[in-house]
């Protein structure tokens, strides 16, 4: 079966508007029924193994009948059911509900604040303790599954889902083989990851605790263990590492709590979610309430502290807090949360904010989602600079008609709240900022049709007139399609510098403004943006790939905005193939031309940029299942790289070289030709003739070098030896 496509209607009931995200088998919509109601449908798809498929089919449906039964303000219910004869898919029909997953907080934040981190999984534990009664283990606890629902006002309700994997604590129905492990690995506990169907409730506390050890420490467990025979192995043979250990500012109280939960022993193991949850009670400091404000990775201050070492723990110790709980900010609950702009699109939820805008997802009139970008003005008015470039975003936007561009709904200035908004289609996915946190390096054969699909956007921003100047990765959207593809999506325009029409001579930056990312901002746009042009953009999305396939940025992290500048204006970027050696030579040096400090050196346009990216790409078409880390196979790899002929000779005068100041990487070696490191054919065409003018280059360049080294040792000698 595939994915239903919008506008289907499954069991002549919902009909599909909206595509919300997928999983490997199952994907999720927003629907509407009869009478207009909004709902979640979630629908299995796409399974191959007729094996595979009657068992996942059989825990869907455990599902619906799991969760039905249940009363309880912590867990997702699943609210009908049935099979859609037309599609051939079974779909579950839950509350459409504003927010997102543990996971994606996360990876967003990192390690927690302590207390924020209790409060969530403490409202956890109530919703599993109500499946315990009901006399169901979940089996599968892990931040995926932990759905934080936002309210009108920025309050949260932590609410439990997915119950697919969910075994009835009196029998088993046979779906899991004894022997067999059921669960998501890095977060299932010992007895699990041996034989699923043996697993209690204990089994769950263990998930709650490795899940809320994530919150604390930034990382699960076992994260180091990269395979299952490994990570079974660690699980059954030793104990969890020490949680001061990854994050030494936790209460000793707190630790042994936790770890007291993660214990091999199921008889010296906390015994129940209850017992765990009361355990973790004193650490909410007064209260369980959590809000969107409080979603921030651990204070600066408080990750610097030390607090006392627990002393090891071998059996179930509730212990009290052993000094004063660490505060939460007070900052207010965001005060546009519940209201709507233009008294037509209420705000539901903020997804972000930055110095000068807000964003939020809005319910329009028509109550479909929309994320609407709300201007912070302070109170200057409509004729202020950040209003003007705001209007001016609009603009740009409403101009383009590009898949690759985000599509502009409506813009307007709200008279009540003095602040001008620009609604905008909500897209759904994770943007390449995220991806880059969440795999490090990218796989070039991921990466190249990203770049492409952006150079789309943003050639389509160019042949209107239209300067980006904030290419960044947190500026391409990996949008996911009901089908699986992915769309990448060029955001971001606040920074839009006109170069054509009536705009072109009405520019708001002055010369002194710095306009953009310092990190990959080009050497003229950080003297003067005004005087930016398109290849200003080539060089900051040279600047986004390099990013992308070294895993980090061409400038060091943790420079002063001062020293930053310096090194842009100095135009000597680091050497891509220095962090990511498994990078194909050719592919390098396209990534280093749009690198050149000279504008009038790099490839003249987005469109040339592209042509030469696509000579390392079979397609641009981009599938969800393609996008995983990089394997250790292609770490491994060393591709051949070019000897630094200019800094030689220099060599042979100064007797130093310079690296830092080389050209680019001469091509690979007739054994490595049939390989591609990013899985195009062997360098066929374009690349091919780059590859071989560049190994004839280098030759003669080898042979100047060595012909130039002679006559310098020539001359020398003929200097020691003249009178």
């Amino acid at each position: 079966q595939k994915a239903p496509p919008l506008g289907s209607m499954l069991g002549g009931r919902y009909r599909l508007l909206r595509f919300l995200g997928s999983g490997a088998t199952s994907a999720v919509y927003e629907a509407a029924t009869p009478s207009d109601e909004r709902v979640a449908v979630k629908v299995l798809f796409d399974v191959e193994h007729r094996r595979l498929a009657t068992q996942l089919q059989q825990r869907f449906i455990r599902e619906a009948g799991v969760t039905s039964t249940f009363d309880s303000a912590h867990v997702v219910r699943v609210e009908d059911s049935g099979m859609d004869d037309e599609h051939g898919v079974p779909y579950l029909v839950m509350p459409l509900l504003s927010g997102t997953d543990l996971d994606a907080v996360l990876e967003r934040c990192g390690a927690m604040h302590p207390t924020v981190a209790v409060r969530i999984m403490v409202q956890a534990c109530s919703g599993i303790m109500d499946a315990h009664k009901a006399g169901v283990v979940h089996r599968d606890i892990k931040p995926g599954n932990i759905f934080l629902d936002h309210d009108a006002s920025g309050g949260i309700v932590v609410r439990v889902c997915d119950f697919g994997m969910a075994k009835a604590t009196a029998d088993d129905d046979g779906i899991t083989r004894a022997g067999s492990a059921l669960g998501t690995p890095h977060y299932m506990s010992p007895e699990q990851s041996t034989n699923a169907m043996s697993v209690d409730a204990r089994s769950d506390v263990w998930g709650i605790a490795a899940t809320l050890y994530h919150l604390l420490t930034g990382c699960a467990p076992f994260n180091e263990a990269t395979t299952f025979a490994d990570l079974h192995l660690s699980l059954n043979t030793q104990d969890v590492p020490s949680i001061q250990g990854r994050a030494p500012w936790i209460d000793p109280g707190l630790a042994t709590v936790v770890h007291g939960a993660l214990l091999r022993d199921l008889n010296a193991r906390c015994p129940s979610v209850g017992e765990l949850r009361l355990a973790l009670v004193p650490y909410v400091a007064g209260a369980t309430d959590v809000n969107t404000m409080m979603l921030m990775p651990a204070p600066p201050l408080l990750a610097s502290e030390r607090a006392e070492v627990a002393d090891k723990v071998t059996s179930w110790l509730r212990r009290a807090p052993t000094g004063k709980l660490p505060t939460i900010s007070a900052e207010p609950v965001d005060d546009l949360l519940g209201k709507r702009m233009g008294d037509k699109y209420l705000l539901a939820r903020r997804l972000g904010s930055g110095s000068t805008a807000s964003l939020y997802e809005a319910i329009g009139p028509d109550a479909n989602r929309f994320a609407v970008r709300v201007v912070n003005t302070s109170g200057q008015g409509a004729q202020s600079a950040a209003t003007k470039r705001f209007v001016r975003e609009a603009r740009a936007l409403a101009a383009i008609a590009s898949p690759h561009i985000v599509k502009l709904v409506d813009a307007a200035y709200d008279e009540v709240r003095a602040q001008p908004y620009c609604v905008l289609e909500l897209l759904y996915g994770q943007d390449l900022g995220r991806l880059i946190a969440k795999h490090g390096p990218v796989d070039p054969r991921v990466l190249v049709p990203i770049a492409v699909q952006g150079c789309d956007g943003l050639e389509a921003a160019h042949q209107h007139g239209i300067i980006h100047r904030d290419i960044r990765p947190d500026n391409l959207f990996l949008v996911e399609e009901t089908s699986g593809d992915v769309t990448v999506k060029l955001t971001g325009f606040g920074q839009v510098r006109c170069i054509m029409g009536e705009d072109a001579a009405q520019a708001l930056t002055m010369g002194s403004d710095l306009i953009g990312t310092p990190m990959y901002m080009s050497p003229e746009q950080a003297r003067d943006a005004t005087t930016a042009d398109v290849r200003s953009d080539v060089y900051s999305m040279g600047a986004l790939i390099f990013h992308a396939l070294a895993g980090v940025p061409i400038w060091p992290e943790g420079l002063r905005p001062a020293d930053l500048l310096v090194e842009i204006a100095r135009g000597r970027p680091a050497h891509l193939q220095d962090h990511a050696p498994w990078i194909d030579t050719a592919l390098t040096e396209v990534v280093h031309k749009a690198l050149k400090p000279e504008p009038a050196e790099r490839w003249p346009t987005v469109a040339a940029l592209r042509a030469a990216l696509m000579d390392f790409a079979a397609s641009t078409r981009l599938n969800l299942q393609d996008i995983r880390p990089l394997s250790s196979t292609m770490r491994k790899r060393v591709a051949p790289r070019a000897e630094p002929i200019v800094a030689a000779v220099e060599a042979a005068v100064t007797g130093s070289i310079d690296v830092a100041e080389s050209p680019l990487p001469v091509a690979a070696s007739p054994a490595d030709e049939t390989v591609s490191s990013i899985g195009a054919p062997a360098h066929s065409g374009a690349a091919a003739r780059r590859r071989t003018a560049s190994r004839v280059s280098s030759i003669l360049g080898i042979l100047f070098a060595l012909i130039a080294i002679a006559a310098v040792a020539a001359y020398a000698g003929w200097k020691i030896a003249a009178p």
